[in-house]
């Protein structure tokens, strides 16, 4: 390390500025500079008895502090390629350190000259007694790593076929690349596909969301602001029956965790399928007539969804589930009656909370609630409307 592999790094590629840039953060490039000492030595120590050479005796043992220097630097030095750290390192400090007092006797001729290497040298054995279990522990590490990195490299290698696969499907197939049920890799592929800017038509649209039933894909699909509405049905009656299937098998205890997913996917396609602009006034209406919570959730927040329609279900919404009760208690729409009615359930309070419709002697009422969850949701809203001063 501090031989010519330092030599050359230093002589080489001190004059490139990309080199030049890390050069001042690579003490161990920086060492290779004390070597020149060492060649020098043999050349000045011929002409001390001519010269007093004071001056190269002081800066060759300031060079000396360096390999000391670097032992206590060791994030400076590349563990991974060293083998036999200690061993050459002392080696190499010994003989700079040797050569300095040889340097300093001869200029000086007396003893105290010699203390400043002294005690180099002992500041250099205890430093490699501290600091030796963690350069080993260190390059243990070290060592760990190339072995997992050697473990892993056809994992890498594996993947990086798969992906180069996958990408030449898409390239050559496009929307329909792929038949299900896919890998990991093909549905990641093409969801970043479908989501990117690539502008499909309708008819590709259509064609996909009759292909596909993976959730991922159909919610890409789904978020495509020129799906039509014809895709957009279908991909709600894959959803909707999907959703059946799953609720009418029996779940078991390992499945019960997929299950909660696949709940939640499908909620999620719901309001996705109905925030899209193309979302018909029919296929709205459908959902929000639906017996699934989740559906007729979607639907309410829908844009498309008939006004009538719409203002009769918000009538009664102090009577749906839990799950409705918030996007009921936050809709600009609903009647206040509603929201005064709904300040009682603990489901609704953060919908209240949020909606700006909300009745101020109402957010006050929930702040003192006895049900602390409608307690706190309404002293959030309360003390929101006296900052805006409402």
């Amino acid at each position: 390390m501090f031989g010519w592999e330092a030599a050359f790094t230093a002589l080489i590629f001190f004059f490139l500025p990309v080199k030049g840039a890390w050069f001042g953060f690579d003490p161990h490039v920086w060492s290779v500079f004390v070597n020149f000492f060492m060649l020098w030595a043999p050349f000045r120590i011929k002409r001390l008895n001519q010269t007093k050479g004071r001056g190269f005796a002081i800066a060759f043992m300031i060079a000396a502090f360096v390999p000391v220097g670097l032992l206590f630097i060791p994030e400076s030095l590349d563990l991974a390629k060293i083998r036999a750290f200690e061993a050459g390192f002392a080696l190499w400090a010994l003989s700079i350190l040797g050569a300095s007092a040889w340097i300093s006797w001869t200029v000086w001729g007396k003893a105290r000259a010699l203390l400043p290497n002294v005690l180099l040298a002992a500041t250099l054995f205890c430093g490699l007694f501290i600091w030796s279990p963690f350069l080993q522990g260190r390059q243990r590490r070290a060592e760990q790593e190339r072995e997992d990195a050697a473990k892993q490299a056809p994992m890498r290698q594996e993947q990086a076929a798969r992906d180069a696969a996958a990408i030449d499907a898409i390239a050559q197939h496009g929307l329909m690349a792929f038949t299900e049920p896919m890998s990991d890799t093909e549905e990641m592929h093409l969801e970043f596909y479908i989501g990117t800017a690539h502008k499909f038509t309708p008819a590709e649209l259509t064609e996909a969301s009759e292909h596909y039933k993976n959730p991922k894909i159909m919610m890409a699909l789904a978020q495509k602001p020129n799906c039509p509405v014809e895709a957009l049905e279908i991909l709600y009656r894959h959803t909707s029956e999907k959703q059946e299937a799953s609720g009418s098998e029996a779940v078991t205890a390992q499945q019960l965790y997929s299950s909660r997913s696949e709940a939640l996917a499908a909620k999620q396609l719901y309001l996705t399928i109905a925030a899209n602009p193309n979302a018909s006034p029919d296929l709205l209406l459908k959902m929000l007539r639906s017996g699934n919570p989740g559906q007729r959730t979607a639907a309410l927040r829908g844009a498309n969804l008939p006004s009538k329609q719409k203002m009769e279900y918000l009538e009664k919404g102090c009577t749906v589930t839990d799950e409705e009760m918030i996007a009921v208690a936050e809709d600009a729409d609903t009647p206040v009656e509603v929201l005064e009615c709904l300040s009682t359930k603990p489901g609704a309070a953060i919908g209240l909370a949020a909606n700006p419709h909300t009745p101020t002697s109402v957010l006050e009422q929930m702040s003192q609630s006895p049900d602390w969850r409608i307690a706190n949701e309404g002293k959030i809203g309360f003390t929101q409307r006296k900052r805006q001063g409402k």
